[in-house]
């Protein structure tokens, strides 16, 4: 699979080439990737402001392995700052509590690397089916649900990165939504792509580095210890909740009606 993932990382770019590390092995394995094709670029990871998540202790340890400049950018948690980031959300297309909660990070990232070329792990969970559904209804063929989730233009928020990279003149490559990639997973089983271990390809491309250096455990991003999610729930003790909402999004809509904004859709 490292390959073909070269194949799709920018050789020429106008621009700086950032890729967008993670502590997860999706990430790792394009950063394993892009040193070597020997391209010229640095890693970026966002996170909680004034807290150093599971995410970022990783992602700073694999720049110390593999000697990638990295840069760390924190993205601020309190209520009033997520409420002021609902109109942008919603005018670059978010509809989701998924939609609002993946993309706020990226608002700074945008705006502080405007310009630049992004490459990121975004689409690989869906490539092997490892959620819990996924795992129930497309076990013999998870390659059904990779085509499904590729085709969708609303999967990974790409909707909002093409609005937002039109904004800041920025391009944003995601190599495992690529058909040169993605066609890899096409007719193995559920158990092939993740036995022995989990998204097994990947471990299998880059196996000596995973051997010496360890083989991080999947983790929601969303949930996990990133403080998003939480940081989102909060609104639901929040002055904004004037209907007494019992999710975030309930809030988030409340506050979309309030200021009756031109892409008003409160469907979830």
């Amino acid at each position: 699979m490292i390959e073909d993932i070269k194949i799709t990382i920018p050789r020429e770019h106008h621009y700086d080439l950032i890729l967008l590390l993670s502590g997860g092995v999706d990430s790792t394995l394009l950063a394993i990737a892009m040193k070597e094709l020997d391209v010229d670029f640095m890693a970026v990871t966002f996170h909680a402001s004034g807290y150093i998540p599971t995410d970022l202790k990783i992602a700073r340890k694999t720049c110390r392995n593999l000697n990638i400049y990295h840069e760390e950018i924190a993205f601020e948690t309190d209520v009033e700052s997520i409420v002021n980031s609902i109109p942008r959300l919603t005018t670059l297309g978010a509809k989701t509590k998924t939609d609002y909660e993946c993309f706020y990070p990226m608002l700074n990232v945008y705006d502080t690397y405007g310009g630049s070329t992004f490459v990121s792990g975004l689409g690989c969970d869906g490539l092997f089916a490892i959620s819990k559904k996924a795992c129930i209804h497309y076990k013999d063929k998870p390659w059904e649900l990779s085509r499904s989730l590729v085709n969708n233009p609303r999967y990974c928020q790409r909707v909002l990165h093409k609005a937002m990279c039109k904004e800041t003149y920025s391009e944003h490559v995601m190599p495992y939504l690529d058909e040169r990639v993605y066609s890899k997973v096409i007719g193995r089983t559920w158990t092939e792509l993740n036995k022995p271990k989990q998204k097994n390809l990947i471990y299998e491309s880059a196996k000596e580095y995973f051997e010496e250096f360890g083989y991080p455990k999947h983790t929601n991003y969303q949930k996990g210890d990133s403080g998003i999610d939480s940081s989102f729930h909060s609104l639901v003790d929040s002055k904004y909740n004037l209907a007494g909402s019992k999710s975030s999004l309930g809030v988030i809509n409340q506050i979309r009606k309030e200021n009756k904004y031109e892409r008003l859709d409160l469907r979830s």
